[in-house]
């Protein structure tokens, strides 16, 4: 038996709409055999004019399952008037025929308009309270976007939460919004002794199309420019959401409530939150020992010595600094990127602290246009108190900040930041030289994405 799947766009009450395209199906040789979530699977049937129409339940559940005795009841009648049930998706109710002149589902127009409205009303009981927590969570990650412009810029995951959040709450207005309006245009047509309204439901549709792709880049590019850890979150969270649709898929063919299929969702995240605090802790030593493994031991006269040993792009030997004595610790502290930006920040010092001995951090951004980096120069990390600008025509750029006393410099051209402190360990302040300066430039244009 053949089957096919379709990604389904329409919305709970474009009952109209899904009658009309599963008509469609059926002339092209493809009945509907259940409805899921987001897809819906047919099964290859020879072509046929059949009629396909729907009805709503207020009091069915939204995920399926088990129908109620009202529900019962109106399937028997819908069977006496030549109508067969197909399937059950939210609160919608599909039924076909075959008969050319098939007994309407329902005649009375305010009976029907009231039964919408019941359906509406049932479903979006819960939507004021999803706006304000969405809302919350669009302010809270736009807060810290705005303190932290460079942490927000350069993840791909956050960047693509931040983007995702904001579009969910688009389109659950713009979902309330479209049913006001069909309630207000259909109640003032049934006034009148005319139909309720058809919902046309295309700009919503095309949205939904629209946001799908976008979501998708999102996703797939957390996925490619994320870390190993940001992956392993991804796909747990992915692995999350699958699920918890098991869970629902289950609950639903055991024919639980609605009421408990909403609590075992609930249960379900909770167990998997907890389930993941869990697997953080131990696999904790597994991420330590990942971290130091690329650490070497260095003898230096009758003492060892552990440092890191990172393919940093950047170390003292590029700077004209001779180190000799003492073996440097060279590790990457930080290495973020996302389609519009990257941050890499590493630090170089030699193991024996002494103030007198060089060092080196720094914080290299490279962004895909002069605006990201306008945003990023506002970070905090990188433009911190006390540092004013200077005028220093040896590095190139469009503009240079210093803070002397602390030997920090900030050089900002049109797409790329370097946040530097250097200290050489023969003056104080660390001036650098414009053979420095012009090997810092190549440098960053080698670290270019």
């Amino acid at each position: 038996m053949e089957h096919t799947y379709r990604l389904w766009f329409f919305a709970p009450m474009e009952g109209e709409a899904v009658a009309a395209y599963l008509c469609k199906m059926a002339r092209r040789g493809w009945r509907l055999e259940e409805a899921g979530r987001y897809f819906w699977r047919f099964v290859r049937a020879e072509p046929a004019p059949l009629t396909y129409a729907v009805t709503y339940f207020p009091d069915a559940s939204r995920y399926g399952g088990a129908t109620t005795e009202e529900q019962d009841e109106l399937l028997d009648y819908c069977a006496a008037a030549g109508w067969t049930y197909v399937t059950q998706w939210h609160r919608m109710q599909v039924f076909v025929t075959d008969r050319s002149d098939p007994i309407p589902l329902e005649t009375d127009e305010e009976q029907k308009l009231r039964t919408i409205e019941a359906t509406i009303g049932r479903d979006r009981r819960w939507a004021p309270a999803v706006w304000i927590f969405l809302l919350a969570l669009c302010a809270l990650l736009g807060w810290a976007a705005y303190r932290s412009p460079l942490s927000f810029w350069t993840s791909a995951p956050v960047l693509a939460v931040l983007i995702l959040f904001p579009l969910s709450l688009l389109l659950s207005l713009l979902d309330a919004l479209l049913n006001l309006l069909w309630l207000r245009r259909s109640r003032q047509s049934v006034a009148q002794g005319g139909p309720c309204v058809p919902m046309r439901r295309g700009i919503r549709r095309v949205l939904s199309a629209v946001l799908l792709l976008p979501t998708v880049f999102l996703l797939l590019q957390a996925l490619w420019y994320g870390g190993f850890w940001d992956t392993l979150d991804t796909i747990w969270s992915w692995l999350c959401l699958l699920l918890l649709g098991i869970v629902v898929w289950q609950m639903r063919k055991r024919d639980y409530t609605e009421k408990s299929i909403s609590r075992g969702i609930i249960l379900a995240a909770v167990l998997l939150t907890a389930a993941a605090y869990l697997l953080s802790l131990l696999i904790s030593p597994l991420t330590t020992y990942l971290r130091n493994k690329d650490r070497i031991t260095v003898q230096v006269g009758d003492r060892s010595y552990t440092v890191f040993a990172d393919p940093v792009p950047m170390d003292f030997a590029d700077l004209g600094v001779e180190n000799e004595k003492f073996p440097a610790d060279a590790i990457i502290e930080r290495y973020d990127r996302s389609p519009l930006a990257s941050a890499m920040s590493c630090r170089v010092l030699i193991s024996l602290v002494d103030p007198k001995m060089p060092y080196l951090y720094y914080t290299i951004v490279h962004t895909a246009s002069p605006a990201i980096t306008d945003l990023c120069l506002q970070d905090p990390d990188l433009m911190r108190e006390g540092m004013v600008k200077v005028s220093d025509d040896g590095w190139q750029a469009e503009a240079v900040y210093a803070d002397f006393s602390n030997n920090i410099h900030l050089i900002c051209w049109d797409q790329a930041l370097l946040y530097i402190v250097f200290r050489d360990g023969r003056t104080d302040p660390t001036v650098f030289t414009q053979q420095q300066k012009e090997t810092i430039r190549q440098l960053m244009m080698e670290t270019a994405p």
